[in-house]
């Protein structure tokens, strides 16, 4: 088994594992800083991995995005439904005889006065 200050500084410089260049930064600093022999190294030791243990990855950001995607395939459904059925129109009014069979459609001033108070 390692001696308890090569096992306090590899505890200490784990959450930077994925940079190699700080991680060997801090390693040098704390070889240099950390007393050789130190009586209490275990039980620093010991309170860290209960530490790191609590640590969760926060749900919120999966929720924030999770509603952000709902929110935005809702958006974009609708305006596809309402570009589709604007296109339709815009056909029959070009072929003509489409606007005089039908009644105002949503997209004309007098159709939507029509259609919000009927």
């Amino acid at each position: 088994m390692s001696d308890p200050k090569t096992r306090l500084i590899q505890t200490a410089v784990r959450p930077l594992a994925d940079d190699a260049e700080m991680q060997l930064a801090a390693t040098h600093l704390l070889g240099k800083l950390v007393i050789p022999h130190p009586e209490n190294a275990e039980q620093a030791i010991q309170r860290w991995d209960v530490v790191d243990a609590k640590k969760r990855k926060p749900v919120w950001r999966m929720a924030l995005w999770v509603l952000l995607v709902a929110v935005s395939a809702g958006v974009g459904v609708r305006d596809f439904r309402d570009s589709i059925r604007y296109m339709k129109w815009m056909r029959g009014a070009m072929v003509g005889g489409y606007m005089k069979s039908r009644s105002p459609g949503k997209y004309s001033i007098k159709g939507a006065w029509i259609a919000r108070w009927s």
